[in-house]
Protein backbone atom coordinates (compact mmCIF):
# COMPACT_ATOMS: atom_id res chain seq x y z
CA UNK A 1 0.00 0.00 0.00
CA UNK A 2 2.70 2.50 1.26
CA UNK A 3 5.43 0.90 -1.38
CA UNK A 4 7.97 0.15 1.11
CA UNK A 5 7.77 3.10 3.09
CA UNK A 6 7.61 1.52 6.43
CA UNK A 7 7.66 5.01 7.85
CA UNK A 8 4.51 6.01 6.54
CA UNK A 9 1.27 6.75 8.40
CA UNK A 10 -1.86 4.43 7.30
CA UNK A 11 -5.16 4.47 8.83
CA UNK A 12 -6.59 1.47 10.91
CA UNK A 13 -10.13 0.80 10.17
CA UNK A 14 -12.34 -0.48 13.14
CA UNK A 15 -12.26 -4.09 11.86
CA UNK A 16 -8.60 -3.76 11.64
CA UNK A 17 -8.31 -2.37 15.22
CA UNK A 18 -10.70 -5.18 16.25
CA UNK A 19 -8.20 -7.62 14.78
CA UNK A 20 -5.07 -6.97 16.07
CA UNK A 21 -6.47 -6.44 19.07
CA UNK A 22 -7.88 -10.20 18.96
CA UNK A 23 -4.45 -11.21 17.95
CA UNK A 24 -2.38 -9.20 21.04
CA UNK A 25 -5.12 -10.80 23.54
CA UNK A 26 -4.31 -14.60 22.07
CA UNK A 27 -0.56 -14.28 21.28
CA UNK A 28 0.93 -15.75 24.35
CA UNK A 29 -1.23 -18.92 23.82
CA UNK A 30 -0.71 -19.40 19.62
CA UNK A 31 1.24 -22.05 20.47
CA UNK A 32 2.20 -23.81 16.31
CA UNK A 33 4.71 -27.25 17.39
CA UNK A 34 6.70 -28.02 14.29
CA UNK A 35 5.72 -31.21 14.73
CA UNK A 36 1.83 -31.27 15.55
CA UNK A 37 -0.19 -33.96 17.51
CA UNK A 38 -1.92 -36.77 15.94
CA UNK A 39 -5.84 -36.06 15.69
CA UNK A 40 -8.11 -36.63 18.76
CA UNK A 41 -10.99 -36.51 15.65
CA UNK A 42 -11.34 -36.16 12.38
CA UNK A 43 -14.40 -34.70 10.56
CA UNK A 44 -15.37 -34.25 7.30
CA UNK A 45 -17.66 -31.22 5.55
CA UNK A 46 -18.91 -30.03 2.50
CA UNK A 47 -21.45 -27.60 0.81
CA UNK A 48 -23.79 -27.09 -2.01
CA UNK A 49 -25.89 -24.11 -2.84
CA UNK A 50 -28.68 -26.58 -1.12
CA UNK A 51 -27.58 -27.23 2.16
CA UNK A 52 -24.61 -28.54 4.11
CA UNK A 53 -23.09 -32.05 5.60
CA UNK A 54 -20.68 -33.59 7.19
CA UNK A 55 -19.44 -36.71 9.46
CA UNK A 56 -18.40 -37.55 12.98
CA UNK A 57 -17.08 -41.46 13.72
CA UNK A 58 -19.58 -42.86 11.80
CA UNK A 59 -22.56 -40.40 11.90
CA UNK A 60 -23.56 -38.93 8.73
CA UNK A 61 -25.46 -35.42 8.97
CA UNK A 62 -26.75 -32.24 7.54
CA UNK A 63 -29.57 -29.81 6.80
CA UNK A 64 -30.81 -27.49 4.24
CA UNK A 65 -29.55 -23.43 3.98
CA UNK A 66 -32.24 -21.18 5.13
CA UNK A 67 -33.19 -18.63 1.95
CA UNK A 68 -30.98 -15.56 2.81
CA UNK A 69 -28.12 -18.43 3.09
CA UNK A 70 -28.35 -19.86 -0.20
CA UNK A 71 -28.09 -16.66 -1.95
CA UNK A 72 -24.06 -16.43 -0.83
CA UNK A 73 -21.28 -17.59 -2.77
CA UNK A 74 -20.05 -21.13 -2.09
CA UNK A 75 -16.89 -20.46 -0.42
CA UNK A 76 -18.91 -18.87 1.89
CA UNK A 77 -20.97 -21.95 2.21
CA UNK A 78 -18.04 -24.05 2.44
CA UNK A 79 -16.90 -22.35 5.14
CA UNK A 80 -20.63 -21.68 6.95
CA UNK A 81 -21.00 -25.71 6.70
CA UNK A 82 -17.95 -26.13 8.36
CA UNK A 83 -18.71 -24.21 11.34
CA UNK A 84 -21.82 -25.52 11.19
CA UNK A 85 -20.27 -29.50 11.68
CA UNK A 86 -17.93 -28.03 14.34
CA UNK A 87 -20.75 -27.16 16.39
CA UNK A 88 -23.36 -30.08 15.69
CA UNK A 89 -20.43 -32.26 17.01
CA UNK A 90 -19.48 -29.73 20.22
CA UNK A 91 -20.30 -32.51 22.57
CA UNK A 92 -17.76 -34.79 21.04
CA UNK A 93 -15.05 -32.49 20.23
CA UNK A 94 -14.52 -30.05 23.31
CA UNK A 95 -10.74 -29.49 24.44
CA UNK A 96 -9.81 -32.08 21.50
CA UNK A 97 -7.39 -31.61 18.71
CA UNK A 98 -9.56 -31.54 15.71
CA UNK A 99 -9.04 -32.35 11.80
CA UNK A 100 -11.52 -31.18 9.29
CA UNK A 101 -11.63 -32.88 6.16
CA UNK A 102 -13.22 -30.35 2.90
CA UNK A 103 -12.75 -30.36 -0.68
CA UNK A 104 -12.54 -26.19 -0.92
CA UNK A 105 -8.88 -25.09 -1.28
CA UNK A 106 -10.26 -21.80 0.06
CA UNK A 107 -11.99 -22.68 3.23
CA UNK A 108 -9.28 -24.46 4.27
CA UNK A 109 -7.14 -21.61 4.57
CA UNK A 110 -9.23 -19.13 5.55
CA UNK A 111 -9.76 -22.07 8.36
CA UNK A 112 -5.66 -22.73 8.72
CA UNK A 113 -4.93 -19.33 8.78
CA UNK A 114 -7.67 -17.88 11.10
CA UNK A 115 -8.66 -15.15 8.40
CA UNK A 116 -7.96 -13.56 5.19
CA UNK A 117 -8.46 -10.90 2.67
CA UNK A 118 -11.73 -10.99 1.54
CA UNK A 119 -13.67 -9.60 4.58
CA UNK A 120 -17.30 -11.67 4.63
CA UNK A 121 -14.81 -14.90 4.67
CA UNK A 122 -12.44 -13.64 7.10
CA UNK A 123 -15.06 -12.40 9.73
CA UNK A 124 -16.77 -15.73 9.62
CA UNK A 125 -13.13 -17.41 10.13
CA UNK A 126 -13.06 -15.45 12.80
CA UNK A 127 -16.50 -16.80 14.34
CA UNK A 128 -15.49 -19.98 13.84
CA UNK A 129 -12.11 -19.71 16.16
CA UNK A 130 -13.85 -17.56 18.77
CA UNK A 131 -16.11 -20.17 19.26
CA UNK A 132 -13.20 -22.44 19.33
CA UNK A 133 -10.30 -21.36 21.84
CA UNK A 134 -13.20 -20.92 24.81
CA UNK A 135 -13.93 -24.65 24.75
CA UNK A 136 -10.01 -25.67 23.80
CA UNK A 137 -10.26 -27.19 20.77
CA UNK A 138 -7.90 -26.88 18.15
CA UNK A 139 -8.47 -27.22 14.53
CA UNK A 140 -6.58 -28.21 11.46
CA UNK A 141 -7.89 -28.30 8.03
CA UNK A 142 -7.12 -30.60 5.26
CA UNK A 143 -8.17 -31.33 1.85
CA UNK A 144 -9.90 -34.20 1.10
CA UNK A 145 -10.61 -34.33 -3.19
CA UNK A 146 -14.77 -34.05 -3.50
CA UNK A 147 -14.41 -37.65 -5.14
CA UNK A 148 -13.54 -39.33 -1.87
CA UNK A 149 -15.42 -36.83 0.35
CA UNK A 150 -18.97 -38.78 -0.55
CA UNK A 151 -21.24 -39.14 2.90
CA UNK A 152 -20.55 -35.02 3.83
CA UNK A 153 -21.53 -34.58 -0.24
CA UNK A 154 -24.51 -36.59 0.02
CA UNK A 155 -25.73 -34.94 3.06
CA UNK A 156 -25.32 -31.93 2.10
CA UNK A 157 -28.08 -32.42 -0.97
CA UNK A 158 -30.87 -34.86 0.81
CA UNK A 159 -33.21 -33.96 3.21
CA UNK A 160 -35.97 -35.17 4.69
CA UNK A 161 -38.30 -32.09 3.93
CA UNK A 162 -41.12 -33.95 6.21
CA UNK A 163 -39.62 -33.15 8.94
CA UNK A 164 -39.47 -29.66 8.59
CA UNK A 165 -42.63 -28.27 8.53
CA UNK A 166 -43.36 -25.00 10.35
CA UNK A 167 -46.70 -23.77 11.79
CA UNK A 168 -47.15 -20.24 10.86
CA UNK A 169 -45.53 -17.56 12.83
CA UNK A 170 -48.75 -15.70 13.66
CA UNK A 171 -51.03 -18.79 14.75
CA UNK A 172 -47.28 -19.76 17.37
CA UNK A 173 -47.61 -16.61 18.53
CA UNK A 174 -51.01 -16.47 19.32
CA UNK A 175 -51.10 -19.92 20.92
CA UNK A 176 -48.14 -18.05 22.84
CA UNK A 177 -50.75 -15.34 24.37
CA UNK A 178 -53.22 -18.01 25.07
CA UNK A 179 -50.87 -20.52 26.83
CA UNK A 180 -48.30 -19.19 28.08
CA UNK A 181 -44.36 -19.36 26.32
CA UNK A 182 -42.63 -22.92 25.97
CA UNK A 183 -39.42 -23.19 27.54
CA UNK A 184 -37.91 -25.63 25.05
CA UNK A 185 -39.17 -26.95 21.13
CA UNK A 186 -38.51 -30.71 22.06
CA UNK A 187 -39.08 -31.48 17.81
CA UNK A 188 -37.31 -29.10 15.49
CA UNK A 189 -34.62 -27.73 13.78
CA UNK A 190 -32.53 -24.65 12.94
CA UNK A 191 -34.97 -23.83 10.52
CA UNK A 192 -38.40 -24.30 12.29
CA UNK A 193 -37.73 -23.85 16.07
CA UNK A 194 -40.23 -21.94 17.55
CA UNK A 195 -38.03 -21.18 20.94
CA UNK A 196 -34.85 -19.98 21.19
CA UNK A 197 -34.00 -24.03 22.88
CA UNK A 198 -34.59 -26.71 20.83
CA UNK A 199 -34.18 -30.22 20.12
CA UNK A 200 -33.34 -31.89 17.21
CA UNK A 201 -33.38 -35.53 15.37
CA UNK A 202 -30.35 -35.69 14.08
CA UNK A 203 -27.04 -33.64 14.98
CA UNK A 204 -27.79 -29.85 14.54
CA UNK A 205 -25.47 -26.68 15.04
CA UNK A 206 -28.08 -24.89 17.56
CA UNK A 207 -30.00 -27.80 19.20
CA UNK A 208 -29.60 -28.07 22.63
CA UNK A 209 -29.30 -31.86 22.44
CA UNK A 210 -30.53 -34.61 20.11
CA UNK A 211 -33.19 -37.29 20.68
CA UNK A 212 -36.21 -35.30 22.66
CA UNK A 213 -36.64 -38.97 24.59
CA UNK A 214 -32.99 -39.16 25.89
CA UNK A 215 -33.96 -36.51 28.70
CA UNK A 216 -36.02 -35.80 31.42
CA UNK A 217 -39.32 -33.99 30.55
CA UNK A 218 -39.77 -33.40 34.38
CA UNK A 219 -41.19 -30.09 34.97
CA UNK A 220 -40.95 -28.59 31.62
CA UNK A 221 -42.89 -27.17 29.83
CA UNK A 222 -42.37 -27.74 25.89
CA UNK A 223 -43.68 -26.59 22.69
CA UNK A 224 -43.80 -30.04 20.99
CA UNK A 225 -45.51 -30.59 17.07
CA UNK A 226 -43.90 -33.84 16.45
CA UNK A 227 -44.12 -36.47 13.68
CA UNK A 228 -47.56 -37.77 13.75
CA UNK A 229 -45.88 -41.55 14.37
CA UNK A 230 -44.62 -40.39 17.62
CA UNK A 231 -47.75 -38.97 19.11
CA UNK A 232 -48.61 -42.00 21.01
CA UNK A 233 -44.98 -42.20 22.76
CA UNK A 234 -44.73 -38.99 23.23
CA UNK A 235 -47.98 -38.92 25.47
CA UNK A 236 -46.50 -41.62 27.38
CA UNK A 237 -43.19 -39.59 28.35
CA UNK A 238 -45.26 -36.60 29.15
CA UNK A 239 -47.07 -39.06 31.87
CA UNK A 240 -43.68 -40.70 33.16
CA UNK A 241 -41.78 -37.55 33.66
CA UNK A 242 -43.97 -34.97 34.84
CA UNK A 243 -43.99 -32.58 32.12
CA UNK A 244 -46.23 -30.62 30.22
CA UNK A 245 -46.50 -29.30 26.95
CA UNK A 246 -48.15 -27.00 23.83
CA UNK A 247 -49.25 -29.71 21.68
CA UNK A 248 -50.58 -29.85 18.22
CA UNK A 249 -52.37 -32.77 17.04
CA UNK A 250 -54.40 -33.57 13.72
CA UNK A 251 -58.13 -33.82 14.55
CA UNK A 252 -58.28 -37.57 13.97
CA UNK A 253 -60.77 -38.73 17.21
CA UNK A 254 -60.68 -42.93 16.08
CA UNK A 255 -56.96 -42.90 17.12
CA UNK A 256 -56.00 -44.66 19.95
CA UNK A 257 -53.96 -41.90 21.77
CA UNK A 258 -56.24 -39.13 20.78
CA UNK A 259 -58.67 -40.39 24.41
CA UNK A 260 -54.73 -40.10 25.90
CA UNK A 261 -54.51 -36.33 24.55
CA UNK A 262 -58.37 -35.26 25.74
CA UNK A 263 -57.65 -36.55 28.96
CA UNK A 264 -54.36 -35.08 30.02
CA UNK A 265 -55.78 -31.17 28.83
CA UNK A 266 -55.41 -28.39 31.32
CA UNK A 267 -57.30 -25.90 29.29
CA UNK A 268 -59.65 -25.31 26.19
CA UNK A 269 -57.98 -26.98 23.14
CA UNK A 270 -58.65 -25.13 19.97
CA UNK A 271 -59.07 -25.79 16.42
CA UNK A 272 -56.45 -24.59 14.48
CA UNK A 273 -57.49 -22.45 11.24
CA UNK A 274 -57.63 -24.55 8.16
CA UNK A 275 -55.20 -21.89 5.92
CA UNK A 276 -52.60 -22.50 3.11
CA UNK A 277 -49.67 -21.04 4.68
CA UNK A 278 -50.78 -22.53 8.25
CA UNK A 279 -48.17 -25.16 7.65
CA UNK A 280 -45.31 -24.18 5.00
CA UNK A 281 -41.09 -25.34 4.27
CA UNK A 282 -39.13 -22.49 6.34
CA UNK A 283 -36.25 -22.27 3.45
CA UNK A 284 -38.58 -22.21 0.23
CA UNK A 285 -42.19 -21.39 1.58
CA UNK A 286 -43.66 -24.39 -0.08
CA UNK A 287 -46.90 -25.33 1.47
CA UNK A 288 -48.20 -28.22 3.56
CA UNK A 289 -49.41 -31.05 0.28
CA UNK A 290 -52.89 -31.88 3.02
CA UNK A 291 -54.06 -28.75 3.63
CA UNK A 292 -57.08 -28.71 2.47
CA UNK A 293 -57.43 -31.87 4.45
CA UNK A 294 -55.83 -31.71 7.30
CA UNK A 295 -57.27 -30.02 10.48
CA UNK A 296 -55.03 -29.15 13.57
CA UNK A 297 -55.90 -28.87 17.26
CA UNK A 298 -53.41 -27.07 19.59
CA UNK A 299 -53.83 -28.20 23.33
CA UNK A 300 -52.30 -27.21 26.73
CA UNK A 301 -51.63 -31.54 28.30
CA UNK A 302 -50.05 -32.14 31.59
CA UNK A 303 -48.58 -35.70 32.61
CA UNK A 304 -49.43 -34.48 35.74
CA UNK A 305 -53.17 -36.14 36.34
CA UNK A 306 -53.78 -33.84 39.41
CA UNK A 307 -54.03 -30.44 36.64
CA UNK A 308 -55.93 -32.47 34.04
CA UNK A 309 -58.55 -33.55 37.15
CA UNK A 310 -58.77 -30.21 38.00
CA UNK A 311 -59.55 -28.82 34.48
CA UNK A 312 -62.18 -31.32 34.06
CA UNK A 313 -63.83 -30.70 37.48
CA UNK A 314 -65.19 -27.29 35.67
CA UNK A 315 -66.81 -28.72 32.99
CA UNK A 316 -70.08 -29.22 32.30
CA UNK A 317 -71.12 -33.15 31.98
CA UNK A 318 -71.83 -34.36 28.72
CA UNK A 319 -75.54 -35.56 27.49
CA UNK A 320 -77.36 -37.27 24.92
CA UNK A 321 -80.43 -36.85 22.59
CA UNK A 322 -83.34 -39.30 24.53
CA UNK A 323 -82.83 -42.68 23.47
CA UNK A 324 -79.86 -42.47 22.21
CA UNK A 325 -76.37 -43.89 23.33
CA UNK A 326 -74.82 -40.93 26.20
CA UNK A 327 -71.14 -40.35 24.75
CA UNK A 328 -69.03 -41.07 27.67
CA UNK A 329 -65.20 -40.97 26.06
CA UNK A 330 -62.82 -39.76 22.67
CA UNK A 331 -66.47 -38.78 21.12
CA UNK A 332 -66.65 -36.09 18.60
CA UNK A 333 -70.18 -34.50 18.06
CA UNK A 334 -70.52 -32.34 15.47
CA UNK A 335 -74.17 -30.43 16.31
CA UNK A 336 -76.07 -27.72 14.48
CA UNK A 337 -73.33 -24.80 15.24
CA UNK A 338 -70.37 -26.44 17.52
CA UNK A 339 -68.00 -28.71 17.21
CA UNK A 340 -67.28 -30.85 20.70
CA UNK A 341 -65.44 -33.60 22.55
CA UNK A 342 -66.30 -35.35 25.31
CA UNK A 343 -64.09 -36.72 27.74
CA UNK A 344 -64.73 -39.21 30.84
CA UNK A 345 -68.30 -38.09 30.75
CA UNK A 346 -67.32 -34.41 30.41
CA UNK A 347 -68.03 -31.84 27.18
CA UNK A 348 -64.56 -30.13 25.77
CA UNK A 349 -65.35 -27.49 24.00
CA UNK A 350 -63.69 -25.13 21.26
CA UNK A 351 -64.09 -21.62 22.20
CA UNK A 352 -65.59 -19.61 19.46
CA UNK A 353 -64.23 -16.24 20.19
CA UNK A 354 -60.60 -17.75 20.00
CA UNK A 355 -61.29 -18.63 16.31
CA UNK A 356 -62.16 -14.70 16.11
CA UNK A 357 -59.03 -14.18 17.23
CA UNK A 358 -57.26 -16.23 15.24
CA UNK A 359 -58.85 -14.89 12.12
CA UNK A 360 -58.16 -11.55 13.06
CA UNK A 361 -54.65 -12.11 14.19
CA UNK A 362 -53.67 -13.46 10.19
CA UNK A 363 -55.62 -10.64 9.19
CA UNK A 364 -52.91 -8.93 10.67
CA UNK A 365 -50.06 -11.15 9.89
CA UNK A 366 -50.79 -9.50 6.27
CA UNK A 367 -53.53 -12.36 5.09
CA UNK A 368 -56.29 -10.75 2.59
CA UNK A 369 -59.93 -11.65 2.66
CA UNK A 370 -60.31 -14.38 0.75
CA UNK A 371 -57.28 -16.02 2.68
CA UNK A 372 -59.65 -15.57 5.40
CA UNK A 373 -63.13 -16.50 3.89
CA UNK A 374 -61.08 -19.42 2.90
CA UNK A 375 -60.05 -20.82 6.54
CA UNK A 376 -63.95 -19.44 7.93
CA UNK A 377 -65.09 -21.94 5.49
CA UNK A 378 -62.73 -24.83 6.81
CA UNK A 379 -64.16 -24.43 10.42
CA UNK A 380 -67.57 -24.54 9.56
CA UNK A 381 -67.07 -28.01 8.36
CA UNK A 382 -66.26 -28.53 11.34
CA UNK A 383 -69.42 -26.99 12.34
CA UNK A 384 -67.82 -23.97 14.06
CA UNK A 385 -70.24 -21.27 12.94
CA UNK A 386 -72.57 -19.96 15.51
CA UNK A 387 -74.28 -17.70 13.13
CA UNK A 388 -75.00 -17.98 9.15
CA UNK A 389 -71.58 -18.22 7.59
CA UNK A 390 -71.80 -14.39 6.01
CA UNK A 391 -73.04 -13.36 9.10
CA UNK A 392 -70.34 -14.70 11.22
CA UNK A 393 -67.46 -13.20 8.58
CA UNK A 394 -69.25 -9.86 8.82
CA UNK A 395 -69.10 -9.53 12.42
CA UNK A 396 -65.46 -10.51 12.39
CA UNK A 397 -64.92 -7.55 9.76
CA UNK A 398 -66.51 -5.60 12.52
CA UNK A 399 -64.28 -6.84 14.85
CA UNK A 400 -61.50 -6.09 13.11
CA UNK A 401 -62.33 -2.89 12.52
CA UNK A 402 -63.20 -1.66 15.82
CA UNK A 403 -67.22 -1.81 15.06
CA UNK A 404 -67.82 -4.21 18.15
Amino acid sequence: MNKGNFDAKMIITDEMRSDLLRWSDNLASQISPVIKANADIILTSDASMQGWGGTCEGEQFGGRWDALESLEHINYLELLGAFFVLKACADKINGKNVSILMDNTTTIAYVNHMGGKIPQLNSLARKIWEWCLPRNIWISAFHLPGKDNVEADFESRHFNDRCEWSLHEGVFNRLVQIYGRPDLDLFASRLNAKCSRYVAWQRDPQAEFIDAFSKSWTDLYAYVFPPFSLIGRILQKLKSDGGTALMIVPRWPTQPWFTVFLEMLVEQPLLLPQIDKLLTLQFNSALHPLRKKLFLIAGHISGKPQESLNYRSGLRLSFSVHGKLEHTNNTQCTFENRTLFVSRGKLIVPPINLVVDFLTQLYDDGLGYSAINTARSALSQLGITSTPSHLFFYKFHLFKIGKV
